[in-house]
């Protein structure tokens, strides 16, 4: 009974002495603001993670975005370290090749659906010589382009949609949207284009392309404006270019335009 008494009273002092204990640590100048969490418990592993989170991202690089790879790698590089630093006169030659090449890629594509879908004799022999003509004259065009560090156009979308529209048109609808687009327009504007070049481009390798080119681009426009006549019904060929045009006097079946 007395060991019994004895024993109760040991376990209460010793708790009553803990007690006191942790009292005073919680309480003293050291007390800390938050109870810790037991080492193996799951809040206290879901802190050490968040902890540890902010540290792994402020030492993880940052991932920077790999630069793009241009289609054309030297011409884009030539075009940017020049873009800068070009004189009018030079963006005004770089224009005009860049619209002649446009101009001309449209014309060639235009010239073989005509080949491809028109029976109108008139509308077959303007094609023939367009593509002709365009043959050596391109080739120069793009050497020009390539001497400056440019690559030949794409079509644009206003000649996409053009050439679209042409597709699907046949018959006597495609003989006269092509002369009238193609033939009578296009010619025109090439002549106005090149013209106005000859007398504002200083280069003078350009200047001596254009002044190949402009006596080829004229009978051209006579050729179209003989189709502009044509009413759909006759058939008739465009007028023969006259004896004394350039590919008579140097013995050539078509110029280099």
């Amino acid at each position: 009974m007395w060991a019994l008494a004895g024993a109760a009273a040991a376990l209460w002092l010793a708790r009553s002495a803990r007690a006191e204990t942790e009292a005073e640590y919680f309480q003293g100048p050291y007390a800390p603001r938050a109870q810790a969490q037991a080492p193996g418990s799951p809040a206290s592993a879901a802190a050490a993670k968040a902890a540890a989170r902010p540290a792994a991202k402020a030492s993880a690089p940052a991932r920077t975005a790999a630069p793009a790879t241009p289609r054309y790698p030297g011409y884009a590089a030539e075009s940017a370290r020049t873009a800068t630093r070009l004189p009018p006169e030079e963006r005004q030659a770089r224009d005009f090749l860049r619209t002649a090449a446009l101009h001309a890629r449209f014309e060639v594509e235009a010239a073989r659906l005509a080949l491809k879908r028109s029976d109108n004799p008139g509308v077959r022999t303007f094609a023939s010589e367009l593509l002709q003509d365009h043959e050596a004259a391109d080739a120069e065009l793009v050497q020009l382009l390539a001497a400056r560090g440019m690559a030949p156009p794409m079509m644009d979308n206003v000649q996409r949609k053009a050439l679209n529209r042409l597709g699907r048109l046949s018959g006597s609808k495609f003989d006269r949207e092509f002369v009238e687009r193609v033939g009578r327009d296009r010619q025109r504007e090439d002549v106005q284009q090149y013209e106005k070049a000859a007398a504002t481009v200083d280069d003078p390798v350009i200047k001596a392309w254009i002044d190949r080119q402009l006596p080829t681009l004229r009978q051209q426009q006579s050729s179209a404006a003989g189709l502009g006549s044509w009413d759909g019904r006759r058939g008739e060929a465009p007028r023969p270019r006259p004896v004394g045009t350039r590919e008579a006097s140097e013995g050539r079946k078509s110029p280099a335009r």
